[in-house]
Protein backbone atom coordinates (compact mmCIF):
# COMPACT_ATOMS: atom_id res chain seq x y z
CA UNK A 1 0.00 0.00 0.00
CA UNK A 2 1.30 3.40 -0.62
CA UNK A 3 -0.15 6.62 1.11
CA UNK A 4 0.14 10.53 -0.49
CA UNK A 5 -1.09 13.52 1.19
CA UNK A 6 -2.54 15.77 -1.45
CA UNK A 7 -2.09 19.85 -1.22
CA UNK A 8 -5.18 20.08 -0.21
CA UNK A 9 -4.56 17.68 2.78
CA UNK A 10 -6.56 14.32 1.29
CA UNK A 11 -4.93 11.17 2.32
CA UNK A 12 -4.15 8.81 -1.05
CA UNK A 13 -4.26 5.19 -0.79
CA UNK A 14 -2.81 3.13 -3.44
CA UNK A 15 -2.33 -0.19 -4.52
CA UNK A 16 -4.52 -1.65 -1.68
CA UNK A 17 -4.73 -4.99 -2.47
CA UNK A 18 -5.42 -6.13 0.88
CA UNK A 19 -8.85 -5.29 3.00
CA UNK A 20 -8.53 -1.78 4.21
CA UNK A 21 -11.51 -1.47 6.96
CA UNK A 22 -13.30 1.28 8.10
CA UNK A 23 -14.95 0.83 11.64
CA UNK A 24 -18.00 2.97 12.85
CA UNK A 25 -17.75 3.48 16.95
CA UNK A 26 -20.62 0.71 17.06
CA UNK A 27 -18.86 -2.08 15.61
CA UNK A 28 -20.42 -1.93 11.61
CA UNK A 29 -17.59 -1.89 9.13
CA UNK A 30 -17.01 -1.77 5.82
CA UNK A 31 -13.78 -3.01 3.95
CA UNK A 32 -12.66 -1.89 0.60
CA UNK A 33 -9.92 -2.82 -1.39
CA UNK A 34 -8.82 -2.88 -5.31
CA UNK A 35 -8.94 -5.64 -7.56
CA UNK A 36 -7.29 -4.91 -11.05
CA UNK A 37 -8.82 -1.71 -12.44
CA UNK A 38 -11.69 -1.45 -10.33
CA UNK A 39 -12.80 -2.01 -6.20
CA UNK A 40 -14.42 -4.04 -3.84
CA UNK A 41 -16.48 -3.29 -0.88
CA UNK A 42 -17.46 -5.35 2.12
CA UNK A 43 -20.41 -4.25 4.10
CA UNK A 44 -20.51 -6.05 7.85
CA UNK A 45 -22.37 -5.25 10.29
CA UNK A 46 -22.09 -5.26 13.99
CA UNK A 47 -22.18 -9.03 15.04
CA UNK A 48 -22.53 -9.88 11.68
CA UNK A 49 -19.05 -12.19 10.42
CA UNK A 50 -18.42 -13.75 6.96
CA UNK A 51 -21.19 -14.82 4.39
CA UNK A 52 -23.74 -12.61 6.46
CA UNK A 53 -22.57 -9.36 5.14
CA UNK A 54 -22.94 -7.58 1.89
CA UNK A 55 -20.10 -7.44 -1.11
CA UNK A 56 -20.15 -5.19 -3.59
CA UNK A 57 -17.94 -4.95 -7.10
CA UNK A 58 -17.65 -1.55 -9.07
CA UNK A 59 -18.11 -1.22 -12.79
CA UNK A 60 -15.92 1.94 -14.04
CA UNK A 61 -16.93 1.05 -17.13
CA UNK A 62 -20.76 1.83 -16.91
CA UNK A 63 -20.25 3.40 -13.31
CA UNK A 64 -22.27 0.98 -12.00
CA UNK A 65 -22.16 -0.68 -8.09
CA UNK A 66 -23.15 -4.43 -8.55
CA UNK A 67 -23.84 -7.01 -5.64
CA UNK A 68 -21.72 -10.07 -5.58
Amino acid sequence: MKIEVTEESDMVLKEVYDDLVLETAEGNRLYICMRDNTFEMYIEPKGVKGVNGVQYRVNMETMTVEKL
